[in-house]
């Protein structure tokens, strides 16, 4: 008479070794590209703010440099720059606007035009004459002080028209 053989229930330790070694695996596949998922988004979140500030900046140094008549006063040459510009509203309004770097933020009549995660690093003003008039060349650079540390500089010339 032959035995009979009973069907075996659950998994033998060879059949769990091999299951937990491609779960191991397959986690730390994962946890790698989740991380790398979060570092990106962190580097381009502090980019975003890097553009954002220096594109608030820089067109506002240009609307106001664009519509000065005479400069004031400035620091050219070196960081941090300064620049007191005056000119006329579109009321016909003598109106004044100085720029210059405090605390590490770039301000305008003594309000910050950077938010508080970025430090201006470099602000320069450099004065050219040419045939027309005076252009001012601005050589501007930003770091986020936020988790992931970044640094953009913003380049752009500038010819004072007046109204």
């Amino acid at each position: 008479m032959m035995k009979k053989f009973q069907s075996q229930k659950g998994y033998s330790l060879i059949e769990l070794v091999v299951y937990i070694a491609i779960f191991a695996m397959l986690s730390v596949v994962l946890t790698r590209s989740l991380v790398t998922i979060i570092r990106t988004y962190a580097s381009a979140q502090s980019y975003r703010t890097l553009q954002t500030n220096g594109e608030l900046v820089m067109e506002r140094l240009s609307r106001e440099l664009r519509d000065a008549t005479t400069i004031s006063s400035a620091t050219y040459d070196s960081s941090p720059g300064a620049i007191a510009l005056s000119g006329t509203d579109a009321g016909g309004a003598v109106h004044t606007a100085t720029f210059d770097v405090s605390g590490g933020a770039i301000r305008l009549d003594g309000n910050n035009l950077t938010t508080t995660d970025v430090t201006v690093t470099s602000f320069i003003l450099r004065r050219m004459t040419t045939a027309v008039g005076s252009l001012i060349k601005i050589e501007l650079t930003l770091t986020t002080n936020r988790g992931n540390v970044a640094t953009t500089s913003f380049y752009s010339s500038f010819t004072l028209r007046g109204r």
